[in-house]
This record gives C-alpha cells, sequence and structure tokens, in this order.
C-alpha cells in the first residue's frame, strides 16, 4: 500500500517508470528476434589431415530451438577460381551414433568456408532440444579441405567420432538456437515450477514461524527480518523431527508431512489472529523505506534468480561430497528417517554423521517429488539462498541499522564468491550449519539482553540442537562468537543481579540443549566416529611438535588466496570496516571481524593434545568468510546510508539518488559475474556418464561389482572417486569399489575389514598394475565383473588415473562391451 501511495503522489516518477517499461519491452522484443549462439568449443589447435568418410560430434544441447551447427575449418582451393559451382556438404543430426533416422538436416556451401573459415549448417528449430544428446556428422567431398579440433577435454558432453567410432578429439563447433523458444521453455519452466515453489516455500516458513509465533511473540524486526528468522528456525527443526521419529520409532512419508505443514499453518495463523507476529523497531527510519523495499526486493531476487540459472543446465550435482549426501538422502527416502544400514549402495551399517541437510532432501521428495540428484543439488542451491539471507536480522542487531542488513545480503549474496561457489564442491552440510549459526546467535543475543528465562529459551535450545546435527564444527563457531559477546556483555553489565541471571540462562540453555541432543549422542557413541576422532586425536599426539607446526603452516598457505574466498572488493570492505569501527568503538559492529581472526588462528590449537583439535580445520574455516565479511560490509556501508538519509539538507535527496544508483549498478554487476561461478572442472557425471547408466541397468546382472577410478587421501588412508564411477550405486543401481567418504571414515563395515579391503584395491592396482595378471586376479578375487571408465577419464582432482582404455583393451582378460563418447565399460572375461 504504502508503494502506491507514493506512486500516486509522484505521478510523473509513474510516467517515467512506464516509458522505461515499454522501451525495455521493445529491446526483449528485438532481442528474440536474433539468433542465440554458443561457442560449446572454441579450441582448434589441431587439424584432421586424412579424409574420412564421417567426420562426426556428440553433443549436449543446453537450450530449446537448436536450429543450427557451425564447423571450423579451411578450404583446400578458392572455389571463385574455379570454373564449376562450389561443392556443398551435407550435415546429418540424429539422435544418436547408433541411430539410422535423420532428424534434421541441411545443407552448406564450402564458399562460406572460405569467407570466414566457419561452415554453418541452418534448420527448423527442434523446440525440446534442451538438455539432449544429438549427433551430428558430415560426408566431407574430396575437396573440402580440412576441419579444425581440440583435445579430448576441450568438451565433456561429448566426443569426435571419425567413420563413427569415438576418438580423443572434439571438433571445434559452435550451435545456433532460436531465442522465441529458448523464451517460451524458460516460462514454461517457471510457470511448472510454481506449485512446487508454493511447498519449499510452505516448507520453509510455516514450521519455524509456528515455533517463533508461539515461544517468541512480538519479536523485534521487520516483515523480512521475522520470515528469515522462521526460515533459520526451521532448518533447524528438519534434523529434530527426523531424530524425534527415530525416538519414537515411526516412519516419515508426504502424508505425514504435509499434516505436519497443515497443523504448523493453523498454529501460526492462530497466534497471529491474536497477537502482532514481530515489533517494527524504533530506529528504523520511514524517509528511505521505498528505497528499502525495492532495494531489497531486488537484491533478494537476484539472489534466488542466480542460484536457480547457475544451475539451469545442470542435473546432478558437482564433485565428492555430493556422491554421499545423495546416498544419505536417499536411505533416508526408503527408510522413512534416520537409518542404519547403507545396503545397498555401499557395505556398512551405521549413521553418525551430521545429517541436517540431508532431511531436506528427503522433504523435498515427499513433497514435491523428483529424482534424488537433482534434489540434492536443489536443496544445495536453496540452503545457498538461505545462508545469506539469515544475515538480515544479525546485521541489523549489530549495527542497528536496517540498512546493514540490506547491505549484507547484497555483500553476501551477489557480491562475495562465497557461498555462492559452494555449488561447485557439493560442501552442503556445512552450508547449512551456517544458514541456521547466524539465527541461533540472534536469538541467543537478543534473548540474553531482556535477562529473562522464559520459553523463549526452549526455542534457542532446538535450534542449537538443530544446528549442531546439521554441521559438528557448527557449535564451535557459536561458542567462540558468543563468547566474545559475553564478553562484552559482562563489562557493560558487571552487576551481581545481571550476572546471576544470565548464568542460570546459560546453564539451562547447556542443559536444554544436551537433552535435545541426548538421543544422538548415544547412538554415536555406539558408533565408529569417536574411534575415527580419537585416533585422530592419537596420531596428532604423537608427532613432533615442529613437525606438527609445519602441518599447520601448510595447511594455513589457503589464507593466501582469501580474496578469491572473500572477493576483492568486500575483503577491502570488511577492512575499512573493521578499522572504522574500533576508531569509534563500535564493539558490535566490529565483532564479527576479531570473531573470525580468532577462528583463522584457531588451526594452532592442534598443537595441544586435546581430541576437539581435529576439528579445526584452515579451508573449513576460510570458505566462511562471507559471514564476518558481509557483516562488517552491511555495517559500514549501513551507516554510510543512514548519515546520508538522515542529514537534514537540500542535498539529501540528490545524495540518496546517487547512493541508489551506485548500489543498484553494484547489484547488477554482482549478480552478473555470479553467473560464471560454475567451474566444470569440478563435475563428475556428464551426459555420456548418464546414458551409460541407463546401459548399466539394462545390460548388466544386479549383483555385478564394478571397479572404477579413484585416489587415495589422508596420507594413503582413505580413498575417493574420479569420475562418475563413483555415482553407479545411485544411477546405475550396481555395487562399486568406492564408498561414500561419510560411510568410509566413519561407520561400521558389514563385513569384517571391508574398509582396508577397498583401500587395499586402490593402492594395489595404480601405476600400471591393473592390466598385469596380478591385477586381473586380484579383480577376480574380490568379485568385480566389470571395470568402468567415465567421461572424466578418472581426472577429477587426481594427476595419476589407475584406468588405462587402450592398455586394457591390449589386455587379455578384458572384453570392451561398451565405448561411447569417452565412456569405457570393460568386463572380465572368465
Amino acid at each position: 500500500m504504502k508503494f502506491f501511495t507514493y506512486i500516486k503522489s509522484n505521478p510523473y516518477k509513474l510516467t517515467i517508470a512506464i516509458g522505461l517499461a515499454i522501451l525495455l519491452a521493445l529491446l526483449i522484443t528485438q532481442k528474440l528476434q536474433n539468433d542465440q549462439i554458443e561457442l560449446n568449443q572454441p579450441n582448434a589447435s589441431q587439424t584432421l589431415t586424412r579424409k574420412f568418410s564421417t567426420v562426426g560430434q556428440t553433443f549436449v544441447a543446453s537450450e530449446a530451438g537448436l536450429q543450427g551447427i557451425a564447423l571450423k575449418g579451411h578450404a583446400a582451393t578458392r572455389c571463385e577460381d574455379k570454373a564449376s559451382p562450389c561443392p556443398s556438404i551435407i550435415l546429418h543430426l540424429r539422435a544418436s551414433p547408433t541411430a539410422t533416422t535423420d532428424l534434421r538436416q541441411a545443407t552448406a556451401s564450402l564458399a562460406a568456408l572460405t569467407a570466414n573459415k566457419w561452415l554453418r549448417f541452418s534448420f527448423e528449430p527442434l523446440p525440446a532440444s534442451r538438455l539432449t544428446t544429438y549427433y551430428f556428422f558430415i560426408e566431407p567431398p574430396a575437396t573440402a579441405g580440412t576441419l579444425y579440433y581440440g583435445p579430448a577435454e576441450s568438451y565433456l558432453d561429448g566426443a569426435m567420432l571419425l567413420n563413427g567410432q569415438p576418438q580423443e578429439g572434439q571438433l571445434t563447433f559452435y550451435t545456433v538456437y532460436n531465442r522465441i523458444w529458448i523464451a517460451r521453455t524458460i516460462l514454461g519452466k517457471i510457470g511448472a515450477a510454481i506449485p512446487a515453489s508454493i511447498a519449499i516455500m510452505l516448507l520453509l516458513i510455516l514450521p519455524g514461524g509456528a515455533l517463533l509465533a508461539w515461544l517468541r511473540p512480538q519479536t523485534e524486526t521487520d516483515s523480512f527480518g521475522w520470515l528469515t528468522i522462521a526460515m533459520g528456525i526451521s532448518l533447524a527443526l528438519f534434523p529434530m523431527l527426523f531424530l524425534l521419529n527415530r525416538v519414537v520409532n515411526g516412519r516419515l512419508s508426504s502424508p505425514i508431512i504435509w499434516g505436519l505443514l497443515g497443523l504448523s499453518g493453523i498454529l501460526l495463523g492462530w497466534r497471529a489472529s491474536t497477537t502482532f507476529l514481530w515489533k517494527y523497531p524504533d530506529n528504523f527510519d520511514k524517509y528511505s523505506e521505498i528505497w528499502w523495499y525495492t532495494l531489497t526486493a531486488v537484491i533478494v531476487g537476484l539472489i534466488i534468480i542466480t542460484r536457480w540459472a547457475i544451475i539451469w543446465n545442470v542435473t546432478i550435482p558437482f564433485w565428492g561430497d555430493s556422491v554421499q549426501h545423495a546416498v544419505i538422502a536417499q536411505r533416508m527416502i526408503e527408510s522413512g528417517g534416520l537409518f542404519n544400514s547403507w545396503l545397498p549402495y555401499t557395505n556398512f551399517q551405521t549413521l553418525t554423521v551430521h545429517f541436517g541437510f540431508h532431511t531436506l532432501v528427503a522433504l523435498l521428495y515427499w513433497l514435491i517429488g523428483g529424482d534424488v540428484p537433482y534434489l540434492t543439488l536443489l536443496a544445495g542451491q536453496i540452503f545457498n539462498v538461505l545462508a545469506v539471507l539469515v544475515l538480515y536480522p544479525l546485521a541489523i542487531y549489530l549495527s542497528g541499522k536496517r540498512w546493514a542488513g540490506t547491505i549484507a545480503i547484497l555483500i553476501g549474496g551477489l557480491i562475495s564468491p562465497m557461498p555462492m561457489y559452494y555449488v561447485n564442491w557439493g560442501r552442503y552440510s556445512q552450508l547449512a550449519g551456517q544458514a541456521i549459526l547466524p539465527i541461533a546467535l540472534w536469538l541467543f543475543m537478543t534473548g540474553v539482553s531482556k535477562c529473562k528465562l522464559d520459553r523463549s529459551w526452549l526455542l534457542l535450545a532446538m535450534v542449537l540442537a538443530g544446528m549442531s546435527l546439521a554441521y559438528y564444527r557448527m557449535p564451535l563457531f557459536w561458542v567462540s562468537f558468543v563468547g566474545l559477546w559475553l564478553i562484552g556483555f559482562f563489562i557493560k553489565h558487571h552487576d551481581r543481579a545481571t550476572l546471576w541471571q544470565v548464568s542460570k540462562i546459560l546453564v539451562s540453555q547447556t542443559v536444554l540443549t544436551f537433552v535435545l541432543l541426548l538421543p544422538w549422542i548415544l547412538n554415536v557413541i555406539n558408533g565408529q566416529l569417536p574411534t575415527s576422532v580419537a585416533k585422530s586425536a592419537e596420531k596428532i599426539a604423537t608427532i613432533d611438535f615442529a613437525w606438527k607446526l609445519n602441518l599447520i603452516c601448510q595447511q594455513n598457505e589457503v589464507w593466501q588466496n582469501i580474496t578469491f574466498y572473500a572477493g576483492s572488493i568486500p575483503f577491502t570492505i570488511a577492512i575499512i570496516a573493521l578499522l572504522w569501527g574500533t576508531w569509534h568503538r563500535q564493539w558490535l559492529m566490529i565483532l564479527p571481524g576479531v570473531w573470525f581472526i580468532g577462528l583463522a588462528l584457531s588451526p594452532f590449537v592442534q598443537l595441544l593434545p586435546l581430541p576437539i583439535t581435529v576439528f579445526m580445520k584452515s579451508f573449513d574455516l576460510i570458505i566462511s568468510i562471507y559471514i564476518p565479511v558481509a557483516l562488517l560490509g552491511g555495517g559500514l556501508v549501513g551507516e554510510g546510508i543512514h548519515w546520508l538519509i538522515q542529514k537534514q539538507t537540500r542535498y539529501r535527496s540528490i545524495g540518496t539518488f546517487v547512493m541508489l544508483t551506485l548500489l543498484l549498478i553494484g547489484t547488477l554487476w554482482g549478480a552478473w559475474q555470479s553467473a560464471f561461478l560454475l567451474d566444470r572442472k569440478h563435475q563428475m557425471v556428464f551426459a555420456p556418464d548418464e546414458q551409460a547408466m541407463q546401459w548399466i541397468k539394462q545390460n548388466t546382472p544386479p549383483n555385478a561389482i564394478f571397479f572404477v577410478d579413484g585416489f587415495t587421501v589422508y596420507n594413503d588412508t582413505s580413498i575417493v572417486g574420479a569420475d562418475a564411477g563413483w555415482w553407479i550405486p545411485l544411477l546405475a543401481n550396481r555395487p562399486n569399489t568406492m564408498p561414500p567418504q561419510y560411510a568410509l571414515l566413519n561407520e561400521a563395515e558389514i563385513t569384517p575389514n571391508y574398509r582396508q579391503e577397498v583401500l587395499n584395491l586402490v593402492l594395489n592396482l595404480r601405476d600400471g598394475a591393473l592390466a598385469s595378471p596380478q591385477g586381473i586376479a586380484l579383480l577376480k578375487k574380490h568379485g568385480i565383473s566389470y571395470v568402468y571408465l567415465g567421461q572424466a577419464q578418472g581426472k577429477v582432482n587426481n594427476p595419476a588415473p589407475i584406468i588405462n582404455p587402450q592398455k586394457l583393451s591390449q589386455t587379455h582378460g578384458f572384453d570392451l562391451v561398451y565405448h561411447q563418447d569417452r565412456v569405457w565399460i570393460f568386463a572380465l572375461t572368465p
């Protein structure tokens, strides 16, 4: 209503807005008339020096409306120098190399090749081409000249084929798409996603909102702050729900989840009808409210859009952590909650690791359905959004300025590379904990400030317990921050009554949280995790002090790249904020900076012989740097905006306009640079791998065991996968020799000595031993019947792959049963 009142009182601004909207519509209409070109494979470092009957390429169309393909080459002779007409080349587009029917056929003259080195073939658009695999080939005439191509790694979703056979190379080509079909597809996807989006919003708001309304009514924040707090609480409640379900021996399902959401909605609506859910703080300025609403809406919208857009063409989450996340979520869905046995995906029988992130994946499955790998990716992006939005109320509390919250989410969500970059690592458990941490801090600090022991502390206990179950390191983050805050609080309030009241709160809070976590603590004690931690601590304790110090210093080398993780601009602003806040004695403003400096030094506690020190890792800390950077930057810039707006001069309007323009430019720039943060070097599963998984399902026995590529980690004490073979148990429902890391490091084996056996396989078969008689005998001893090499060729973070397909092809005992693109599958002969 305030927005419409503002427009009504400023009709000239409405006219300008309508004019700009019309101009934008015209620009969009004109843009849609043009082709969209994607340079799929630009590398042209090599040429085909001899003639082939057919030259082809498999590829994946990235968008709808595929209507052209262009190849780069060089004509043998200039057509205009000849009396005869310039020859034409026919391109055949098919569904696969084995297909016999053309989907499209196009002709291009060699005259174009002599003019610009690109030979473009155009055809009628394929409306449903997005994420579809195709194969095209040409039959070059004798005078066609040469075609360019690049190395095998230059394109990851296909391979060059000569005379119908896959090669270690990729043609230089680009694809052309019809923008109208692209727009129609995007709008169709948005429309189709509306019901799922509503369900997700209900899931994120209703449970936490109901508890917040009943246990802490009239929260001192605005409506947006209330929503972020409610969503943070919901994220903490999900693992608590699964733990309660385990205690009562229940089984979660879709009807139960919808029923709980309905109950939460009733409780929230009942409370909202009798009291205000939030209390608008008095120190929020009113002059800039319209601009605050506008800019905040733009920032939040772009944060959501960028998280969605970056995974537009991704179906399987990246890197190794995603494997274990998807397997745990799949077992939760199959078990209706927490589980013990990891079968049929791997040979372990306990669950003692943190599981907060995985509960959201399972809940999404019961609410909206879908494939678990994609839901894992989607849940990761939801946490990626919320890990930023929850900084809003904490930034306001620390600075006392509403704009500080908006700037904090701008920096964390669009300017800083973290946490957006987490999508490349699949590091979702840490992200889940960090999405709850700011709300746990806000609930504690605002609660202690009231010095009142009431029911709101039960709410905080549930949030702390859920945060702990989401990521085991997160309590260390919380305790260190709260400890620093309490020092400042006790300096300011050092009377005996306050100290006694706060002490009672701390004790009761600790006891409540412990009681809520007790069922899981007992479960963990009976598992392998404590033994694993104890062994690590024992190993650290036995290391020479100087050697231990050297190891810690090596870990800390990651801090040399601090501007990569924080972003140069946010890091600079944070340093200025730290200095400005110290000079002006703004202790709450600089608290995040002091806290993070302490965390950065915490790896040195590994010098002490304490088990907890194994949890302190520099990498875990530096990738969370967006939290202090966003809070510091929000505090400083928010302070500047507040000063500008409150300065009652005739230049205030001009200053406000300049400030908003700069912020809008920064917002759009941040959104643009966020679009390029996806790094495919971390991708393990490609389209050819997904096709191979279907072949495995249809052509191999259910009990067939696959040997897959991988390498050792942690000083040869554990192993990880190096291509899509790691995903075979989940994507193809066949066992492999590479268990998920969580299970391998922390859980109890079903078969005695299984952990050591799979480790020994990698240790004994590397350095070329796989193709030896001893290697074949070792495979057969473990019942392995197939060897799988994925499209990534076992090279994801692995400089020395075990599997050499050319060598296996020439080795007696291996039978090549599948070779498409760069995927190889060998069967062991009897």
